[in-house]
Order: C-alpha cells, then structure tokens, then sequence
C-alpha cells in the first residue's frame, strides 16, 4: 500500500494557476453542454430505478400512458391495471393488487382524467365496468 503524501496540500496550492485553469476548462465544457452536467449512463439506470421504486404508478403514467384529456379515450381499469402488471413485471416493482392500484392511481388526480364507465349497457345487465376517461395508453 502506498504512504500517506503528507505534502499534497502544499503541491496543490503551489501550482493555483494549473488549478484556475483546469476549473475554467470545466466551465467551458458545462456551457458547450448547456449548463448541464454528464450524466454517466449507470446514475442515470440508478436513479430511474429509484423514482420506479418510490412512485410505480406515476412512473407507468410518465412512461406508457397519454392523458389526452378526451373524453373519447377510455380505459377500463382492468386494461390499465393489466399494462401495470406488465410494466410491474418488467421493472421488478413488486406486487400490487388491482383495488390497490386503482386507489392510487385515483389518488393522484391526474388533470383531465375523470373516472368513468366503460363499455355497453343492455336492458338486462348494466354491463359496464369503472374505467378512465381522456387517458390511451402508448404503444
């Protein structure tokens, strides 16, 4: 193993222009990039996988769902709880049931979403499940 530099403090501070310099190159290449810093490709996985964990639902919004605000575009909760389990599945979020999705989901009052009924009703049988109305989801 390598000693301890005892002295790295009085080398930095012997040589403050290489140190301005160096500073100064890294300003310049943060405003080639737009102010923004590098993001390395494995913080970036890290942190989608956090905010997955954190918020599955709105991260399946943000990802595979267009909030369209039409009332023309419906889902049932059954095909949107569906597309979650396979999004779920895929980004290994663990198990929900569906009456707790659809607590949730609802809980976040997404703008321009409204709960609905979705399908047809005959004369025997209402026939129409609870479902979302100005929402599709991606393909």
């Amino acid at each position: 193993m390598d000693k301890e530099d005892t002295r790295l403090l009085d080398k930095i501070w012997s040589q403050p222009a290489a140190w301005l310099n160096w500073a100064l190159d890294g300003l310049d290449r943060l405003g080639e990039q737009g102010m923004h810093f590098t993001q390395v490709d494995t913080s970036v996985e890290i942190g989608r996988r956090a905010t997955i964990h954190l918020d599955p639902i709105g991260t399946w919004v943000a990802e595979r769902v267009e909030i369209t605000g039409n009332p023309e575009d419906k889902l049932t909760t059954r095909e949107m709880f569906e597309d979650f389990e396979d999004f779920a599945d895929e980004n290994d979020v663990g198990e929900f049931t569906q009456k707790t999705f659809e607590r949730r989901f609802w809980r976040k009052n997404y703008r321009r979403v409204t709960k609905t009924k979705v399908g047809k009703r005959t004369r025997d049988f209402d026939g129409r499940t609870r479902g979302a109305a100005g929402v599709r989801l991606c393909k």
